[in-house]
């Protein structure tokens, strides 16, 4: 996870005997089009740290390829994973001023600065003037998000693919989980899908790619039950509408002073929408939405069977 955070459903979801790996930096950047598809995806990324910046122990380090991306070199081996999007595995120093990087498959690596990591790798122009970086204690991946959000244009995104399922090798679905904060579940799938744009329509055109669907699942602490909504294309426009809206009244209330601050004028905003048409919009949404005890999911996600509605369509 690009957060370095451990969820409850990341906690129940890794004791499960179910295969699955993560995607955690999949760069991607917004095209000038309403047509689909909406966002270009360069590259995925996962970053290890490197102990010093000779080229004797970048080669070691590279010979033993950190472990979170070994099972995604045997599905690209197989060719069932992302055969269009390249997967590195990236070595950064401590300044992160040293970039190698690796293509998952090639034999080969390239070493270069920052600047030319972002240009050749992440198809992007990178930021003018970004003083030096130094990370002590810090994981590479929380290291990466930090320099990332200096280092690259406002256009350009990163998100993490919090689970891709795979059942014998192959992936058989994408899914985002998402926490309630409350025991209110459709509100806590409406709070997701007015704030996640991009993240809906990544996990759309990823699926796309790896010939399966993509799920939000809600969940709450307890993890007694859950909430899955199967995504769409067809749901993108009402997402963004909801996305750009809220962007909209979140600046109003700290304009107006309503909110403390942006994060509780963010939650003002859902709120305010939820009522005002989101509500209405996720009902219209019946027969991609199931509300399922976990007993229930985990039958699901072990046979990962169709979502379908209760007269079998």
């Amino acid at each position: 996870m690009t957060g370095e955070r451990t969820r409850a459903y990341d906690f129940w979801r890794a004791n499960l005997s179910l295969d699955f790996i993560g995607l955690p930096f999949v760069e991607y950047a917004r095209l000038p089009t309403k047509s689909w598809p909406r966002f270009t995806i360069n590259a995925v990324v996962l970053p290890s740290w490197i102990e010093n910046s000779s080229q004797q122990a970048i080669d070691a380090t590279m010979a033993n390829s950190h472990g979170s991306s070994k099972s995604i070199i045997s599905s690209i081996e197989m060719g069932v994973l992302l055969k269009d999007v390249p997967i590195f595995d990236l070595y950064i120093d401590h300044h992160l001023r040293v970039f190698e990087y690796r293509r998952l498959g090639a034999k080969s690596s390239h070493r270069v600065d920052s600047k030319e990591f972002i240009e050749k790798v992440l198809i992007q122009k990178p930021e003018p003037n970004v003083s030096p970086f130094s990370f002590e204690k810090e994981s590479a991946s929380e290291a990466y998000s930090v320099w990332h959000r200096s280092a690259m244009p406002s256009s350009a995104g990163v998100m993490d693919i919090d689970f891709v399922e795979l059942r014998n090798g192959v992936p058989v679905a994408l899914i985002e989980a998402t926490k309630a904060n409350s025991e209110d579940l459709e509100y806590g799938l409406f709070s997701f899908l007015s704030r996640g744009f991009a993240q809906a329509s990544i996990y759309i055109q990823l699926a796309e790619l790896l010939s399966t669907d993509a799920y939000v699942v809600t969940y709450t602490d307890q993890m007694q039950k859950v909430e899955v909504l199967k995504l769409s294309r067809a749901m993108i426009s009402h997402i963004d509408d909801f996305d750009r809206k809220r962007q909209q009244r979140a600046k109003a209330h700290l304009e107006s002073n309503a909110a403390k601050n942006r994060s509780q004028a963010q939650g003002m905003a859902v709120s305010e929408l939820f009522a005002d048409g989101g509500h209405e919009f996720l009902r219209g949404l019946g027969k991609q939405r199931r509300k399922w005890a976990i007993d229930e999911y985990v039958d699901w996600l072990t046979n990962k069977a169709p979502l379908r509605t209760r007269d079998g369509t």
